[in-house]
């Protein structure tokens, strides 16, 4: 687990992060980090200090390598290495989405040709959900099926959807909804690794007083309901508290699978937010298709597990 505090450039923020391995696991494939960009500092263990970061903005990640297959711990490690590394050195000319995808797409690379210098990594991939906090706006990029959520004003909100053949189906009509149940759920689109491309789907967010970002595993999602997860890190007086008990919940219900949970905290003077919060009485996301194939390629790619942008 980590706690760490970071002071941004008009935002405090809070955050903190929880992982332990499910009873049905034999490795623990799920990896975290919490990244100061301008100083290079990285919690991705018990460790708990207070950092200022500016020009760069702050990372937030989340790794779950794929279950069951080849060195899926070692595929989320260098994830989170690579991810923030890259991040660090980009320019700041560039957008923080642009950087964000950027990272993304290299970490890819390297997992990928990592896989293929050794005949122990042969395979390995790992899903990737990371969170970019730069001055008062939050950049999402998603690949794989772990979650991430928006909680403000009494309600929560889902910002990515699974890339998977299940929801693929679903948002394609392809099936009714007794017939669910029967999908498998654990058939990925695309996963960080798995091939020499991958198209990152991104997500942006601006940033509200008092917003709260949850980064999770879909095992955490599968045990929790949304009501549940809102009340807990809306009454908790400690993003520690928060996700304690999240994992609690999740592991009382039967926690086979890995589990992670991360959670950020915005506090910051209502002024430095006057013009954000005047508008933001709804949800503004945009989502971002890099290099997506056109709408008649999508479904046969997608069974075929090749990249592909999923939103």
């Amino acid at each position: 687990m980590a706690v760490r505090n970071l002071n941004l450039d008009l935002n405090h923020v809070t955050a903190f992060a929880l992982s332990q391995s499910g009873k049905e696991r034999r490795h623990h494939d799920a990896a975290f980090v919490i990244a100061d960009l301008d100083s290079g500092d990285l919690a991705q263990s018990d460790e708990s200090q207070n950092l200022l970061t500016t020009r760069h903005g702050a990372l937030f990640a989340i790794a779950e390598g794929l279950g069951g297959e080849a060195s899926g711990e070692v595929a989320s490690e260098l994830a989170m290495t690579f991810l923030s590394a890259t991040l660090m050195n980009l320019p700041l000319f560039l957008e923080p989405s642009e950087r964000l995808r950027m990272a993304v797409e290299k970490a890819n690379e390297k997992i990928w040709r990592c896989a293929q210098h050794s005949i122990l990594l042969t395979g390995m991939g790992t899903t990737l959900t990371a969170l970019l906090i730069h001055e008062q706006s939050a950049c999402l990029a998603q690949v794989g099926d772990s979650r991430a959520y928006l909680i403000r004003r009494n309600r929560l909100t889902q910002l990515t959807r699974e890339q998977s053949l299940a929801q693929l189906l679903r948002d394609a009509g392809a099936v009714e909804v007794e017939d669910d149940a029967a999908i498998p759920a654990d058939i990925l689109v695309q996963a960080l690794g798995v091939q020499p491309k991958v198209t990152p789907t991104l997500i942006n967010v601006e940033l509200g007083e008092d917003d709260q970002l949850l980064l999770c595993s879909d095992a955490l999602a599968d045990k929790v309901r949304d009501e549940e997860m809102q009340q807990i890190v809306e009454q908790a007086d400690e993003v520690s508290s928060a996700c304690q008990q999240l994992m609690e919940l999740a592991q009382e219900r039967g926690g086979g699978d890995n589990l992670t949970v991360l959670l950020v905290r915005l506090d910051a003077p209502a002024q430095s937010f006057a013009e954000s919060l005047a508008q933001a009485d709804d949800l503004k996301l945009v989502r971002s298709r890099h290099h997506a194939a056109p709408e008649s390629q999508t479904h046969t790619q997608a069974l075929k597990a090749e990249p592909q942008a999923v939103a």
